[in-house]
């Protein structure tokens, strides 16, 4: 496995140091360089060189699918409306270097999610208490292929690093035992993807961005896809708003994590 690992990073650096296909990493999710307007990107290229991006932001995500641990699986349904139960932990932060039509990217987030779910057996039912924690770990290389003052294009790809905690608490009346199954898996998925921003003026923009990867290298595969609305209340200084949507379907052994996140997203982005 670490062998198709290196292979992947070795042909990812070659690629995008020759310029041929635009590579990148997409994280939750939002480049706030690329919904900034081209002319004021533009200007800031051509006075400082770099532009370097730090855009902090929030998720408010549902999450819906199978999770699986030592052959146990269960079923999770939880709504973003129930944050306040079932979120115990999120943190996300972005990084993005841009010069000219080349932009470099980092991601980082890390999500902890519960469920009270039930596990149905061949025979019994039985009441689960199921924990996710989540990180994600995104870099990427991205090319801006068509840049004018109403829309902007790019191209992007590279690798997704996931690290998966699962735990499963079983709760067997019958027994009067708790049981308990727990697992660590990591893996890396090369991605691809396109972005689209329209412009409207000098401050408005609308991201819609959408990436496909795993390939059977890591997970068997990922789709991700957001549209949101950037605003730029100040020179160096944006909002963005908008919603989102990540399926990942991962297998190894007993592991299974096949699930679906979805809701709405919220940031703030700084330019120096």
């Amino acid at each position: 496995m670490y062998i198709r690992y290196l292979v992947v990073l070795v042909v990812s650096a070659a690629v995008a140091l020759m310029g041929a296909i635009p590579f990148a990493v997409a994280g939750e999710e939002q480049e706030m360089l690329g919904s900034t307007p081209a002319k004021k990107v533009d200007k800031a290229d051509k006075k400082k060189g770099w532009v370097i991006a730090l855009e902090p932001y929030a998720s408010f995500v549902g999450m819906n699918g199978t999770v699986g641990v030592g052959g146990r699986r269960v079923k999770m349904d939880l709504s973003y409306g129930d944050l306040s139960k079932d979120v115990r932990t999120s943190a996300s932060v972005a990084l993005e270097a841009r010069k000219g039509k080349h932009g470099i990217l980092f991601d980082v987030s890390y999500v902890r999610l519960t469920d009270d779910a039930i596990l149905r057996d061949e025979v019994i039912v039985v009441p689960v208490d199921a924990t996710i924690e989540m990180t994600t770990i995104q870099a990427l290389y991205s090319y801006r292929f068509f840049d004018t003052p109403q829309l902007t294009l790019e191209g992007f790809g590279g690798l997704r690093y996931w690290n998966l905690n699962n735990k499963i608490e079983l709760d067997i009346p019958m027994k009067n035992y708790l049981q308990r199954y727990a697992d660590v898996e990591t893996w890396i998925d090369p991605i691809i993807g396109i972005k689209a921003v329209p412009h409207l003026g000098e401050s408005l923009s609308f991201p819609i961005k959408v990436d496909i990867g795993g390939f059977d290298v890591g997970s068997r595969l990922t789709s991700k896809g957001s549209i949101g609305v950037n605003y730029m209340l100040f020179r160096n200084f944006s909002i963005q708003g908008g919603y989102g949507y990540t399926h990942v379907n991962y297998r190894n052994r007993g592991t299974i994590f096949d699930v679906t996140f979805k809701g709405p997203y919220v940031s703030a982005g700084f330019i120096f």
